[in-house]
């Protein structure tokens, strides 16, 4: 491989960790069979480079439109050897379809792309700076975040690692080896031999998710927290199964289908097309009704976790609110209020709704900053794995 090819592939693998930042799932193998894409096979052209490194990195359809974006901005500001390919773009061209249509993610990922190879001491200084304010956001209160310390904490949500592991069932389903022996299928096989053959039946218990179903209040008091709780809930939804997210205010809407989404941006979006009641009041009372009449049935079962984001402050029948929450308690394991009031010490539930809630959760929890996301995590991880949830 001569030194122009050397580079091509250098710059392939530059353009690989930008795909990565902008939220696309490479392996090692991957962009080894991109580099030796571009260095193997006869590239004339920008189109010939672009087919040859889409066949080899991308496997999910969701993936094409970061992909082409990403290749758009580094394709056209990369500086490769006329003689290893001509491929360059207008540098004004790429800017003005950046500011139309580019994603803002794809933009972040493209702009982190460091300028120099060697850090020097001012970068050094410059993250050790960004760590520190890093450790400011994890206990600043979301509502008194500006719009830039907002975004800040939006990238370091996308950090957070939710992992979840099955629960055993009380169902149990046939596997070749287990210490339980399957009693009614080895009799069952071996009558077909007048049991002078018994080949023993093994079986174990099914794994399964408990069902989780999420509803965020996304009234005028709660924008700052629903925002942030859409992007915690598109991250749930990615981590394991069984999840339902509800939006209320003056009405119930489902978005669990639009969270299904693998870019977050584009679930944001659809969410955005479908909701017309954001910053509205709120009537939880009405909205649970709908749910309960609607969906109860075919979502929630008695190991189901409901989780209310909420203030409580409700302008809905007190009445109705209790009736339809203690139906829905009734037919779940549990219900958790997260409250991003809970924050100050001398908090009481007075609210109509507030005070209902109270009654009715086995447990409330804060919910206003980085830090309480972080103890949620923790909180789900130890109880969601767990016969009963502990209310500690």
């Amino acid at each position: 491989m001569d030194d122009h090819y050397s580079q091509l592939v250098r710059s392939v693998v530059e353009f690989t960790h930008l795909l990565r930042k902008a939220g696309i799932k490479l392996g090692t193998d991957v962009v080894i069979k991109a580099s030796q894409a571009v260095s193997q096979v006869p590239l004339k052209g920008h189109a010939d480079l672009y087919w040859a490194l889409k066949a080899s990195l991308i496997n999910n359809h969701q993936d094409e439109e970061i992909f082409n974006q990403v290749f758009a901005l580094y394709w056209g500001n990369a500086k490769l050897p006329d003689s290893a390919l001509a491929v360059s773009l207008p540098r004004s061209k790429v800017q003005s379809k950046a500011e139309k249509s580019f994603s803002q993610r794809t933009l972040d990922a493209f702009n982190s792309m460091p300028k120099q190879p060697h850090k020097t001491h001012t970068e050094v200084e410059t993250i050790h700076l960004s760590w520190s304010d890093q450790e400011r956001l994890q206990t600043m209160d979301f509502e008194a975040m500006s719009s830039e310390e907002f975004l800040q904490a939006q990238r370091l949500l996308n950090k957070m690692r939710l992992t979840f592991k099955p629960t055993a069932a009380r169902r149990f389903i046939s596997t070749p080896r287990h210490k339980r022996i399957d009693f009614r299928q080895t009799f069952k096989n071996s009558t077909k031999y007048d049991l002078q053959l018994i080949d023993l039946k093994h079986k174990k218990p099914k794994l399964e998710y408990p069902s989780l179903v999420l509803f965020i209040d996304i009234s005028g008091s709660m924008n700052r927290y629903s925002r942030i709780m859409l992007k915690f809930t598109h991250l749930l939804n990615q981590a394991r199964d069984h999840v339902h997210v509800f939006l209320f205010a003056t009405q119930l809407t489902p978005i669990t289908r639009q969270l299904g989404q693998r870019d977050m941006e584009q679930s944001l979006q659809q969410i955005g097309q479908q909701v017309h009641d954001f910053d509205s009041g709120t009537k939880t009372g009405t909205c649970i009704k709908y749910f309960n009449n609607n969906y109860l049935k075919n979502i929630v079962n008695s190991k189901s976790r409901i989780l209310f984001v909420t203030d409580g402050l409700d302008r809905g029948d007190q009445v109705l609110l209790e009736r339809q929450l203690q139906r829905l308690k009734r037919a779940s394991k549990t219900i958790i209020w997260l409250n991003p009031l809970l924050r100050f010490d001398e908090y009481e539930p007075k609210a109509r709704g507030a005070d209902v809630l109270s009654n009715v959760a086995d447990k409330m929890l804060p919910i206003h900053n980085l830090q309480s996301l972080e103890q949620l995590i923790e909180f789900l991880h130890l109880n969601l794995n767990k016969s009963n949830l502990i209310a500690a």
